[in-house]
C-alpha cells in the first residue's frame, strides 16, 4: 500500500466525492494514530494547556489482546504505519494488579529492573513490530529510562518526545534530560535506524533564550531533529485554537537561526493563509480515517479525541472495515470544537478549493497551473506525520 499519494489520487478522490461517493469503502487509511491509554499523571507546565485535559485519567487503556486483533486488521488492510500517541502517556506505569495481570495474558517475562513500567504498551509494541509495522512513538519521555530504551527502540521508526515550554518553574526539558542521552546512547551503541526528534512546545511569549538554549542542549544531547510546536490556547468558554497570527515573530526568529536541525511544524505555512475558515467540511479525516482511542472507539481528529461529538466508530462492535464504510459516506462536518490551526486545518483549505472547481472543471482540473498548485499544497498538509504536524 502506498503512504503517499499523487494529484492522481487527488482527481480519483476528487471523482468520487462528487459522485455521491459510490462505492463505499473507498476510503483506505495510509497511517493510523493509535492510543494506548489516557492515563498520564500530568506536567506542571501542561497541565492547563493538554490538548487532551478533558479526558486525562479517564482510565482507559487498550487491552492487549484486543489491540492485537486491531492490530491484524490493520495489517489486513495493508496499513504500514502506526503512530501511539496519548490522550495520554504511553508509558505511563500501571498499578501493580493490572500489570501482573497483563503479564500473565500476554505471557510477558518481568525483565529485572523494569517493574511494572508500561508492560501493556511494550506488549503491544513488540506485536506491531513482529507485523512489520514502521511504529512511531509520541511520550514526554518521563519513564523513557535505561531500563525502556532497549525494550522499545528496536521496534521503532521514529521516537518523538515531547517537552513544553518553562511554566510555572518547572523545567521538563531539565528532568527528562537524561533519559533523552540514554536514549541516544543505546540507538549509537546498538546501530539502530530510529530518528529520535525532540518536540518542542512553544507559546507566543516563549523567550528567545530559551527557545536557543534548547536547541544547544539537544544538540549536545545528539537528537536527530530539534521541532517546534505550537500550543493550544484554551479560552474561558472551554474552546482552544492556535492563534496562528500571534506566533508570526517567533516562528520567523526560529527559522531564522537556520540551524540544520531545527524545524517548525507547520504553523509557518498556516500563517501565509487567510485566518478564517471558508470550509464546511473536514476532507482531511477522508484521508486519515482511523484515529482509535484507548476506548476502543474511532474518531474523526487526533485533536477532538474522546469528545462524543467526532466519535466515528466503535470497534468493540464493528471491524475495521465495517467503520470505514460507514465514515466514507459523507463527509465528517466542521463542529463547534473544531479550530482554526487544527491538523486538518491547512488541507482543508487547499482541498475546499479543489472541490468547488471540480464543480465545473471536472477532470481537467488539474490542466489549470493554480489548482495543481492546491493539489501539491494539499498533499504536502495530508501527511499525520510525527514530524510535520
Amino acid at each position: 500500500m502506498r503512504v503517499n499519494i499523487k494529484p492522481q489520487d487527488l482527481l480519483d478522490w476528487l471523482k468520487w466525492n462528487a459522485g455521491g461517493r459510490k462505492p463505499e469503502l473507498r476510503l483506505r487509511p495510509r497511517e493510523v494514530e493509535i492510543d494506548v491509554t489516557t492515563c498520564c499523571s500530568g506536567l506542571p507546565s501542561c497541565r492547563a494547556d493538554c490538548t487532551y485535559r478533558h479526558s486525562r485519567n479517564k482510565g482507559e487503556r487498550l487491552d492487549y489482546f484486543f489491540a492485537r486483533d486491531i492490530l491484524q486488521q490493520l495489517l489486513a488492510l495493508g496499513v504500514e504505519k502506526l503512530i501511539f500517541s496519548g490522550g495520554g502517556e504511553p508509558l505511563e506505569p500501571f498499578p501493580d494488579e493490572i500489570y501482573r495481570d497483563i503479564a500473565r495474558k500476554a505471557k510477558i517475562k518481568n525483565v529485572p529492573g523494569v517493574q511494572n513500567i508500561a508492560i501493556n504498551f511494550i506488549g503491544i509494541l513488540n506485536v506491531a513490530g513482529y507485523f512489520g509495522f514502521e511504529n512511531v512513538l509520541l511520550t514526554n519521555g518521563v519513564y523513557l529510562g535505561w531500563n525502556i530504551s532497549p525494550q522499545i527502540l528496536r521496534a521503532l521508526k521514529l521516537l518523538r518526545i515531547s517537552i513544553p515550554p518553562v511554566l510555572h518553574g518547572y523545567d521538563h526539558l531539565d528532568r527528562i534530560h537524561d533519559n533523552i542521552e540514554a536514549a541516544v546512547c543505546y540507538k549509537k551503541d546498538q546501530d539502530l535506524p530510529v530518528k529520535i526528534v525532540a518536540s518542542l512546545l512553544i507559546r507566543p511569549d516563549t523567550p528567545q533564550g530559551e527557545i536557543t538554549d534548547r536547541i544547544a542542549t539537544l544538540n549536545d544531547l545528539g537528537v536527530d531533529l530539534v521541532r517546534f510546536k505550537p500550543t493550544h490556547l484554551w479560552r474561558e468558554d472551554g474552546s482552544r485554537s492556535i492563534g496562528t497570527t500571534n506566533y508570526h515573530d517567533i516562528t520567523q526568529f526560529i527559522l531564522g537561526l537556520n540551524h540544520p536541525k531545527v524545524k517548525v511544524a507547520k504553523i509557518n505555512r498556516l500563517l501565509t493563509e487567510d485566518v478564517m475558515r471558508t470550509y464546511n467540511s473536514c476532507y482531511y479525516a477522508d484521508f486519515n480515517p482511523l484515529v482509535i482511542g484507548a476506548d476502543g472507539l474511532n474518531y474523526a481528529c487526533c485533536e477532538t479525541k474522546y469528545l462524543p461529538a467526532f466519535k466515528r466508530g466503535n470497534l468493540h462492535q464493528n471491524s475495521i472495515l465495517e467503520i470505514l464504510g460507514l465514515v466514507s459516506q459523507k463527509p465528517q462536518p466542521v463542529l463547534p470544537a473544531c479550530f482554526s490551526g487544527c491538523k486538518g486545518d491547512l488541507a482543508n483549505r487547499h482541498l475546499h478549493v479543489l472541490v468547488k472547481a471540480y464543480q465545473a472543471k471536472t477532470d481537467a482540473i488539474f490542466d489549470e497551473p493554480k489548482y495543481l498548485e492546491h493539489a501539491e499544497a494539499a498533499l504536502a498538509a495530508l501527511v499525520r506525520s510525527a514530524l510535520e504536524n
